[in-house]
C-alpha cells in the first residue's frame, strides 16, 4: 500500500494553520488491479496522481445546502471534505475504470435538512467516464 498523505495550509482569520492531509491508500489488489481510496480531504493533486487510471477510485463527498454555508461550522466541515463538484473533477481526472463515493458527509441542522444523496449527484459538474456507483455505510 502506499500512503498519499500530503499537507496543506487551511486559512483560519488571521492565521495560517498547517495540517496533515489525510488522502488515503492506494494499493495493489489480485489480478494485477489497482484501487485508491480517498480519505478526509479537499480537492488534492496526490489523489489525482495516484488514482489517474486505476481500476476503483473510492472518493469520501460532503455537501450542505446553501443556507447553511454561511455558518462557521459548516465552512470547517465542509472545509476538510471534497464538495461534490470537486469529487467529479477529480474522477474527470482520474478516468479510473469505477468510480465510487462513499463516507457521504450530508450536513444538516435543526431547521435545515441534509442535501440529497440526489442533490449530491447533481453537483458533480461533470460527468464521469466509466462506470460508478455511491456506496453509503
Amino acid at each position: 500500500m502506499t500512503d498519499l498523505s500530503g499537507s496543506a495550509t487551511d486559512r483560519q482569520g488571521p492565521t495560517d494553520v498547517r495540517f496533515a492531509l489525510t488522502t488515503g491508500r492506494k494499493a495493489d489488489i489480485p489480478q494485477g488491479r489497482v484501487a485508491v481510496f480517498s480519505s478526509d480531504t479537499r480537492y488534492n493533486q496526490n489523489v489525482i496522481k495516484h488514482g489517474t487510471g486505476v481500476d476503483l477510485l473510492v472518493h469520501e463527498v460532503a455537501s450542505a445546502r446553501p443556507e447553511l454555508m454561511k455558518e462557521a461550522y459548516v465552512q470547517r466541515i465542509i472545509g476538510h471534505h471534497t464538495v461534490p463538484r470537486d469529487a467529479g473533477r477529480v474522477f474527470a481526472q482520474t478516468r479510473p475504470k469505477l468510480a465510487a463515493y462513499t463516507h457521504i458527509v450530508q450536513v444538516a441542522s435543526e431547521r435545515i435538512p441534509p442535501p440529497t444523496i440526489d442533490d449530491i449527484v447533481a453537483k458533480r459538474d461533470r460527468p464521469t467516464t466509466g462506470r460508478w456507483w455511491l456506496g453509503k455505510i
